[in-house]
């Protein structure tokens, strides 16, 4: 939605454009509960694959490993705590590793928040060390051309710690924030859209947590928006995943008989945890937005950190000295793609498109040396 409504005057303009927003804040505030059908979780999918036969290629990172990942269709990005003021970049068909983006402070850190990669945008937070993300600076930077945009910044808050939760899908962003209100005497929770093709910036939600809520892990697919909703209140300590349609307006629970947290979506499909938030959880919950029926999967692995979703591939971070599992949801099959050796830990996994990437630790037991082997090959076609 552009945000002007058709209607016979500028008058009339900036009303229908506030009585929608109100509309929008309300249903935000009081979703309807969604009829849901979810599956009993099968103990295992019906399939479980060795790795890809097609190559695996890889670039040896010296005194660093690469977190954070993300990729696009021909270069592989990340951050590393051994330089967190910088963002790296290397060709998925072979070069030099390069540095993509630098911070603004002289104490910066880029290692905050995970980078994402939509569109033509690597959209991350900046914040000085010594701020303790008591301020923060949200940018985007665009890959084709070179400029950057300020999507969001906060100046010496400590309520806005950690920083925002972020998520975006092409030149759309979607992001949480805290923020101390003098007005309203409170710490407020914000849900807000911003538009990095036309600058449009759009308030979804704004309210008091205390004693309320708390928006948290927005997911966003086209116009399809999950935000998780953490309860506050005393009486009421379960986690909400909420849906929105950015077309509409309207918002609804999906999860209204039990906890949820962590949503994620791709296209139809939307996949979260079935604990509430901080809680263990191994089961997450594949849903199908279109047909309105889901189920239970139990997460591979030991120790399995929270799921992420690209397309039809589900896949999961892996905690220490675990395998990297990919879950193809269409065909029920569970995919290994890569085994740590021994003393190896597999820090961080990313997936775009067909290609899926990882990075080794080498000396995963050793806390003063680190050496990192990033590696990636195409998803098996079947």
């Amino acid at each position: 939605m552009t945000g002007q409504l058709r209607t016979g005057s500028n008058q009339v303009r900036r009303y229908s454009w506030l009585l929608y927003c109100l509309v929008l804040c309300a249903c935000a505030a009081a979703p309807q509960a969604a009829s849901t059908v979810i599956s009993p979780a099968p103990p295992s999918p019906a399939s479980v694959f060795s790795a890809s036969n097609s190559p695996v290629h890889s670039v040896e990172l010296d005194n660093q490993i690469a977190t954070g990942l993300t990729l696009d269709r021909t270069h592989v990005y990340w951050i590393t705590p051994q330089d967190p003021q910088h963002i790296f970049s290397y060709p998925l068909t072979g070069g030099l590793v390069t540095t993509a983006v630098s911070s603004r402070f002289s104490d910066g850190d880029l290692t905050t928040m995970r980078p994402i990669r939509s569109g033509d945008w690597l959209i991350f937070l900046d914040t000085p060390t010594a701020s303790g993300n008591a301020t923060w600076v949200l940018r985007a930077l665009n890959l084709l051309v070179g400029t950057e945009q300020i999507i969001g910044n906060v100046q010496d808050d400590p309520a806005s710690w950690p920083g925002p939760e972020v998520s975006a899908d092409g030149a759309q962003v979607v992001w949480t924030r805290l923020q101390s209100s003098q007005h309203s005497a409170c710490v407020e929770t914000i849900l807000t859209s911003y538009n990095l093709t036309s600058g449009q910036s759009r308030e979804l939600n704004r309210g008091c947590v205390e004693g309320h809520y708390r928006w948290s892990y927005p997911a966003l697919s086209g116009d399809r928006l999950l935000v998780e909703q953490d309860s506050v209140r005393s009486d009421e300590d379960i986690s909400k995943v909420i849906l929105f349609d950015l077309n509409t307006g309207r918002s609804e629970i999906l999860n209204p008989d039990y906890p949820g947290s962590m949503p994620i979506v791709s296209g139809s499909w939307a996949v979260w945890k079935a604990a509430s938030r901080f809680q263990w959880g191994r089961e997450v919950v594949i849903y199908n937005l279109d047909r309105r029926e889901g189920r239970l999967l139990q997460s591979p692995g030991a120790s399995p950190l929270d799921p992420l979703l690209v397309g039809l591939y589900l896949y999961w971070p892996p905690s220490a000295q675990q395998p990297f599992f990919v879950y193809d949801i269409k065909r029920d099959e569970l995919l290994t793609i890569a085994t740590p050796s021994e003393n190896e830990d597999i820090v961080s996994v990313a997936i775009y498109g067909g290609t899926v990437a990882w990075c080794r630790d080498l000396n995963a037991q050793n806390a003063n040396v680190h050496h990192g082997l990033l590696e990636w090959q195409e998803l098996p076609r079947r």
